[in-house]
C-alpha cells in the first residue's frame, strides 16, 4: 500500500485479513514471494520478511537505500532489485550488495525460472540472465517482443508479456537461452496487471 503496509489474506474459507500486518514504513512498489520469504521493494529500499508462519510474519533484513526500485524478485540466497534508472542490484539474503547486472534500461518486471532471471527492461527488451553462478551473472539472451512492455507471467514454456497499449506478447521459452515470439493478441483498453492460469 502507499502507507507501507502489506495485508496478509487468509483464503482458506473466505478472504480475511490475518491479524499480523507487515509494516515497512514507506510506499511499497513491488513484492515477490517464495515459499518462506517475502521480498519487498519500497520507496526507500529493500526488505525481506520471513513468512514461514503468515500469522507472525516478520522483517528479517532491510537495505539498499535506493529510491528508484521498480521491481523485485528473489531466491533463498539472493535478492534482485530492478532499478527504474536501469540495471539490477544483486544482494544476499541479508540485503548486503553483491554486484550489479547491467540491463538495457529501466527494469519494469522480473521473474526467476530455475537458474535464469528474466527481466523486462527499457520497455522493449526481454533479457535472460544465467544466475547459476553465485558470483557472476551472465546475459544469455535478449529479444524485442514489442514496445511499452510492462508485466510478465510464466505459464509452462510460455511467457505472457503485457504492454501499455493493451497487447499481450506470447514468448516461447522452452529453450530459455533462445526465446522466440510465438504470437501476439490485442485486448481492449489498458493493462494494469496480468495473471495467467491453466
Amino acid at each position: 500500500t502507499d502507507d507501507g503496509k502489506i495485508n496478509v489474506l487468509d483464503l482458506d474459507l473466505a478472504p480475511s485479513v490475518i491479524p499480523g500486518i507487515i509494516e515497512f514504513g514507506s510506499k511499497v512498489n513491488d513484492i515477490a514471494i517464495t515459499s518462506d520469504e517475502l521480498f519487498v521493494a519500497t520507496s526507500s529500499g529493500v526488505a525481506v520478511a520471513d513468512i514461514t508462519n503468515p500469522d507472525f510474519a516478520q522483517i528479517t533484513a532491510t537495505g539498499l537505500a535506493f529510491t528508484n526500485i521498480s521491481s523485485i524478485t528473489g531466491t533463498s540466497g539472493n535478492v534482485f532489485a530492478g532499478l527504474s534508472s536501469g540495471n539490477i542490484e544483486v544482494l544476499d539474503i541479508e540485503c548486503n550488495p553483491i554486484s550489479t547486472i547491467e540491463t538495457h534500461g529501466k527494469v519494469s518486471d522480473m521473474l526467476i525460472d530455475g537458474n535464469y532471471l528474466l527481466s523486462i527492461d527499457d520497455g522493449r527488451w526481454l533479457s535472460v540472465f544465467d544466475i547459476s553462478s553465485p558470483v557472476a551473472w551472465v546475459e544469455v539472451a535478449s529479444i524485442n517482443p514489442g514496445e511499452d512492455l510492462l508485466r510478465m507471467q510464466l505459464n509452462g514454456d510460455y511467457l505472457y508479456i503485457s504492454t501499455s497499449d493493451g497487447k499481450v506478447a506470447v514468448v516461447n521459452i522452452e529453450r530459455i537461452t533462445s526465446p522466440r515470439l510465438r504470437s501476439e493478441f490485442v485486448s481492449e483498453g489498458y493493462f494494469s496487471g496480468l495473471a495467467v492460469s491453466g
